[in-house]
Formats: structure tokens, C-alpha cells, sequence
């Protein structure tokens, strides 16, 4: 009794630091994953999963995904089904031989899924079927008979080829493997399994369009541009039935051991827990990874509309990318301090302002969130249709959000009913409302459809600026003019819009630039409200460029000028010139 209550915790404890890891570094992931699949819990929809092969795994997963957007239920689901496998793993090494360190062994797939489940590419499908398989090989392991074992085993063969559809050839080689090991010999009826998984999973591809296993055997990076996940699903499975198999000898292997003495189980089971301690080191998350989920963490937080968050966690920030500074700019655009803060970050060019559209879902979404924070409404639609298609499965639900909002601030009340329509489909998204979504926000009315911004972007934010003297449009038009050192086209946005009470207050970067750009003209300045304090900062970094230009050293230069166009612009300057 007191074997199974510290058997009992010890798992209760995995489950805890399995539903941390995922709470504190995925769950932002699990968001985005959430939001790029739609699934509709009806009649219809459920019979023709599980009337498919491999649709009962695909429903499983489905139905846990549309609760990814909640982060501590996120962690528990994928935490729960991890825990789970792991104990059934320990089950089946118990039919091996009842020692301790079977406890260790049977991390050892959690751990290898550990990291694969925090990456985006992946679905939580394919560990179902995984549960799925280690369940059926449990049950046979259960039965004494011969002739019911194996009458179980076809049952178990039929219901997998249903479930998991080709998981079915790596059942058979498991359950082969598995035996083989527990029984000492391999039975007959092994073979005749064997041959029976190998023919359901041949039909299953010939005869009903299905994505062949053999898939599984290509290199990451080939699943990385694929808008159907189960490739690397297939990829994730042939490398836990690996995993699986080394688990075996490995526990065979020490099955023959004679462990008598309490140092020797001691000593074996320490060398174990260091053996799974390094294997499980190499579920720690990479440079990369934390990149990727910090690029899933801005998707979270935008989609929510949380901007002083994004903004707080870029300060002080160096090496940004322009994913990064898209997110930046645009949430200083939503607190009306993009013309006023735009160089408290380290900006990189145009590519920061808008990041350039590379037919991926990730960008698409973005650009539809930049579009529709200038007021574009027809160019954020175009990219939020493009997210819909490029969704993994069935389409998004953000991009569907969009779309509604978009459809209501045209007045298009039928076009807004019938994507709300789809999204009440949804148990998570039946209350939506998308005045609340919007926020009262009253956004111009553009019927300008754009294709996806072949118009270039400069004559696009000014047909908006003068048909719909829209803020937001007017401080991004200066900007991009600023971070691309369009100094030609500047001037002229400058000595067009100065004197427009629209754009009253002149935005501080604006200001800066009127005083670069017509240093020595103090009659065209005289046009621009520029600010006393902004002319006397101007005069002492004339003076601190001539001290730099003796030192030719910028570090200077930075630590008083650096969040101003004119530090920008020396910089860049200089890069272009090859000098300072």
C-alpha cells in the first residue's frame, strides 16, 4: 500500500513540473495553435471523423485544441497527456521485470515529447494516438491466453487503423517488439499482425487519398512551409517507436541483472535518473525557441489587445527583429505615441514599420492587425482572407474575428451575421460580441481594395491621410518616410500636412526631422510648430556631432541622442557612407 501512495505521488509530481513547463514557456504556442484550426462539435462533423480512419485521434486533438486559448488549461491538457503515457509506459515495463528504475524509463518518451509539443508545427493529435497504442498493448499484456491474446491483438490492430489510420504499421512493430521482449519469444500470430497492420495501412493510402508514413522519413525542415499537419505527425511517431524500442533492450537488457544488495540498487537506479536527467536536458528550450515563443507571445498579447505589455517588454531591447518592432510600432501607433516614441527602440528600416508579406499564416495575421490599426479596412481584409486559407485546418478564428469587425464598421450587417454564424458554431466563441471586440473604436470606411498591397505603401497611407484624415495613417506615412531616410519625400510630407490642424500636436520625431532636414532654412522652419525644447536639444547634438566626428566614436552620440531621428539618422547615414 505505501509502494502505490509514493508510486502516486511521484507521478502527481511529473504531472506538476510537466503542467509548469508548459504554463511558464508553451502556452502562448498553444494560443496560436488554437486560433489556426476551426472545428464545428456538431452531428455532422463528428460522424465524418469517426467514420474515417485515423479520425477519432483527429477529433480527440480538435476538440483539445479550441481550449488552447486559455493558458492554464493549455498546460494541464498537454501536461494531463503526457503524465498519462509516461504511466502506461511504466505499466508495460512492469510486465518486463517489477523494479524501480522502471519509474525513470518511463519518462523517457514524455521527455522526448516534451519539446515537441512546444513546437507549433506539431498537434496534440498524434500523442493521442501514441496514449492510443500504449493502451491496446496494455490490455494485451493483461491476458494470460494465448488464443485470447491474440484475438485481443486483431481487435486492437482494427481499432488503432481506425483511430490513428497509418499509426496502425507502427502498433504492430511495437506490439511485436513489445512481446517479443515480455514473452522471451515471438508466437506466430505475431506475424500474422504484423502482416495485417502493413496491409490496412497499404489500403488506407491506395484506396483512401491518405498521407503515406513513409512521409515521417523526411527532414524537419520539409514539414516546417506545409499547411497539413499530419507529415510531421507521421515524423513524430517513427521517432517514438525508436525511442520505444531502445526503451525495450534497455529494460531487457537490465532484467538480467541480479540486483541483491541495496548498493547495487542504488547505485543502478542513480546512474538512471543521471541517464534521464541528460536526456531530458535536451528538452530545454534553444535561442531558437525562445525567439519562436516570444514571436507566439506577441500574437497572444496582440490578439488581446495588450499593448503597454508588448511595449514594456521591448525596452531596453537590442537586436529586435522586424517581427518584433511590428508589434512595438504598432502598439505605440494604438497609444497614439508612435511619431512621439518610435526611436526608443532600435528601428532597422521600412521592414520594421511593415514587415514584408511572405505567404505564411504568421504574417499574414500581422499585417491584417497593421492595416487595420492604420484603418485600411480592405487591405487588413485581403491578409485576414489570406489567414483563413493558410489556417491549418478549416480556417481561423481570428482571422473569421476580423473579418466580422471589419464587416460591422462597413454596416455590412448580412456579411458580419454569416461569419459570426460560423464562430457561434464554436462552444468558445458563442458569446462573442464584436462591439465589445472593437472596442467603440469608429474606424473610416475604405472601399479601396488594394490586392494585398501591390499599391506601394506610401501612396496607399496617403490616400488615406487625405480622404479620410486618419491619425494613425499620418504618423505611419511619416515614419516609414523616416526610417527608410526618404529625406525628398519627408520635405514634402512635411511642408504638406505642418499646417493641417489635423495633425495638431506635431509629433516629436516629426519635429526632429523638420529641424535635420531644413537645418539652415529658418524661414521654412519658421512654418513648422516646433517646440522650444526640441530647437535647443537640436543645437547641443549639432555640437556633440562635431565632438564625435573628431573621436569617431557614436557611443557618445547614443547615450544622449539615441531614442532621436537625428541619432537614426547619423547612423544610418554613416552605415550607407561607410564613415563614423
Amino acid at each position: 500500500m505505501k509502494g502505490k501512495i509514493g508510486i502516486g505521488i511521484y507521478w502527481l509530481v511529473v504531472l506538476c513540473c510537466l503542467t509548469y513547463y508548459f504554463f511558464y514557456f508553451v502556452s502562448y504556442t498553444f494560443d496560436v495553435q488554437e486560433e489556426m484550426q476551426m472545428f464545428f462539435p456538431d452531428k455532422k462533423s463528428i460522424s465524418s471523423f469517426l467514420l474515417s480512419s485515423g479520425g477519432l485521434c483527429k477529433l480527440l486533438g480538435m476538440n483539445s485544441i479550441q481550449f488552447f486559448d486559455i493558458p492554464f488549461l493549455s498546460a494541464v491538457i498537454n501536461g494531463s497527456l503526457l503524465t498519462f503515457i509516461g504511466f502506461i509506459c511504466y505499466l508495460l515495463l512492469k510486465q518486463i521485470a517489477i523494479r524501480t528504475y522502471n519509474l525513470f524509463l518511463a519518462l523517457v518518451i514524455p521527455l522526448f515529447l516534451l519539446k515537441i509539443h512546444a513546437d507549433l508545427d506539431y498537434l496534440i493529435d498524434g500523442s493521442y494516438g501514441i496514449a492510443l497504442i500504449l493502451i491496446c498493448m496494455w490490455i494485451v499484456s493483461m491476458i494470460q491466453g494465448k488464443r485470447v491474446r491474440f484475438a485481443v491483438t486483431l481487435i486492437g490492430t482494427a481499432v488503432v487503423y481506425w483511430a490513428g489510420g497509418q499509426l496502425v504499421v507502427l502498433y504492430v512493430l511495437m506490439e511485436l517488439f513489445y512481446e517479443s521482449v515480455r514473452l522471451r519469444k515471438i508466437e506466430k500470430y505475431h506475424i500474422v499482425v504484423l502482416l495485417l497492420g502493413i496491409v490496412l495501412a497499404y489500403f488506407g493510402v491506395r484506396f483512401s487519398l491518405r498521407s503515406s508514413l513513409f512521409l515521417g522519413f523526411k527532414q524537419k525542415d520539409f514539414y516546417s512551409n506545409m499547411l497539413q499537419p499530419e507529415p510531421y505527425i507521421f515524423y513524430v511517431w517513427i521517432r517514438v517507436f525508436i525511442t520505444f524500442f531502445t526503451v525495450l533492450v534497455i529494460a531487457f537488457i537490465l532484467s538480467f541483472l541480479c540486483l541483491k544488495s541495496r548498493y547495487s540498487k542504488i547505485g543502478l537506479n542513480t546512474v538512471l535518473i543521471i541517464l534521464t536527467a541528460c536526456f531530458g536536458s535536451l528538452s530545454n528550450p534553444s535561442a531558437h525557441d525562445y525567439q519562436n515563443w516570444m514571436m507566439d507571445s506577441l500574437s497572444y498579447l496582440s490578439r488581446r489587445g495588450r499593448w503597454d505589455t508588448i511595449i514594456k517588454m521591448h525596452e531596453g531591447k537590442i537586436g529586435l527583429s522586424p517581427i518584433n518592432l511590428n508589434y512595438v510600432n504598432m502598439a505605440l501607433a494604438h497609444q497614439g505615441e508612435l511619431g512621439n516614441r518610435l526611436f526608443n527602440f532600435e528601428q532597422k528600416g521600412q521592414n520594421g514599420l511593415i514587415v514584408p508579406y511572405n505567404m505564411t499564416y504568421y504574417v499574414s495575421t500581422l499585417l491584417s492587425d497593421v492595416y487595420f490599426t492604420i484603418g485600411d479596412m480592405s487591405t487588413s481584409e485581403s491578409y485576414a482572407m489570406e489567414s483563413l486559407s493558410l489556417a491549418r485546418r478549416n480556417g481561423s478564428p481570428r482571422a473569421l474575428i476580423r473579418l466580422a469587425e471589419i464587416s460591422h464598421l462597413r454596416g455590412a450587417k448580412d456579411v458580419e451575421e454569416k461569419y459570426l454564424k460560423l464562430l457561434r458554431k464554436m462552444p468558445h466563441y458563442r458569446s462573442i460580441n464584436i462591439e465589445e471586440c472593437i472596442k467603440g473604436k469608429n474606424f473610416p470606411n475604405s472601399e479601396l481594395d488594394q490586392l494585398l498591397c501591390f499599391m506601394p505603401i506610401d501612396s496607399l497611407l496617403t490616400i488615406h491621410i487625405e480622404t479620410e484624415h486618419d491619425r494613425n495613417a499620418y504618423e505611419y506615412l511619416g515614419c516609414y518616410y523616416l526610417l527608410g531616410l526618404d529625406t525628398d519625400h519627408m520635405k514634402e510630407f512635411l511642408l504638406k500636412y505642418s499646417s493641417n490642424p489635423n495633425w495638431v500636436p506635431m509629433p516629436i520625431h516629426f519635429q526632429e526631422a523638420a529641424l535635420q532636414l531644413f537645418i539652415g532654412d529658418s524661414k521654412q522652419l519658421s512654418h513648422f510648430p516646433i517646440d522650444e525644447k526640441q530647437s535647443s536639444r537640436f543645437r547641443d547634438f549639432v555640437q556633440a556631432v562635431k565632438s564625435v566626428q573628431a573621436n569617431r566614436n557614436l557611443n557618445t552620440l547614443k547615450q544622449s541622442f539615441g531614442n532621436t531621428f537625428w541619432f537614426y539618422y547619423q547612423m544610418m547615414s554613416a552605415k550607407k557612407k561607410n564613415r563614423l
